[in-house]
């Protein structure tokens, strides 16, 4: 059986990641910080659920051996965290130093396939400018999670060929959690404005996104905008 692995199988994206896989066919290796927490994930015989540290190389190359690709949706912070603490308790590095253990430890493994998510703050507007850099689209106090993000990108780019073959999905502002997949999506440059009426995904249709590529690479070493 073909596999993929997931780190942060437990989140939203994590779980209609792994969700999609399965429909197609796919075994998963669902990372998570705490088994427990999430039995409800390993209760397919094709899912392997396994405790995981996407800040730990020899972690990441042992949880990912025997997988074609892998998916990166963890986040430092849960939005429960942020909403009552800010981002007192971020680590600004938090992204680029996963950036670099992922690359040791998916090499190590022998998984030469990285989808990876960012945020839409990092998207352009149509006036060319930074989404994160305007206040009636990005709330300021949000700053420090965006530029957060902007390093690992950066460092990707920094590490050139060697890294894994990734590509970073940059969904719009409005996820939505609850929205069955409609089967369609947009994706390109990362240059589109997400003020456009269009940009509204559910996190079924980004899962599409992210497994359509896994099974039709398209993008290679870029950041891509995927919208509904």
């Amino acid at each position: 059986m073909t596999r993929i692995v997931v780190f942060g199988a437990g989140g939203r994206a994590g779980r209609a990641v792994t969700a999609e896989a399965l429909r197609r066919g796919f075994g998963v290796t669902a990372v998570v910080r705490d088994p427990l927490r999430h039995a409800a994930l390993g209760e397919r015989a094709e899912v392997r659920l396994v405790r995981g540290d996407i800040t730990d190389a020899a972690s990441v190359a042992g949880t990912a051996r025997g997988a074609v690709a892998a998916v990166h949706a963890v986040s430092p912070m849960t939005e429960t965290e942020a909403a009552t603490a800010g981002f007192t308790r971020l680590d600004p590095a938090f992204f680029a130093r996963t950036a670099d253990v992922l690359c040791e430890g998916l090499a190590a493994a022998g998984v030469d396939r990285l989808l990876t998510l960012g945020l839409f703050a990092l998207l352009r507007t149509a006036d060319g400018g930074y989404v994160r850099d305007r206040a009636d689209l990005f709330p300021p106090a949000y700053l420090p999670f965006a530029r957060a993000h902007q390093a690992g990108l950066d460092r990707f780019a920094e590490r050139g060929g060697h890294t894994p073959d990734w590509v970073q999905f940059v969904p719009p502002a409005h996820l939505d959690p609850e929205a069955p997949a409609r089967g369609t999506y947009r994706v390109g440059p990362a240059a589109r404005a997400p003020e456009d009426p269009a940009g509204r995904l559910a996190y079924a249709d980004l899962a599409l996104a992210l497994l359509d590529e896994v099974e039709r690479p398209a993008y290679h070493r870029q950041a891509v905008a995927v919208t509904g």
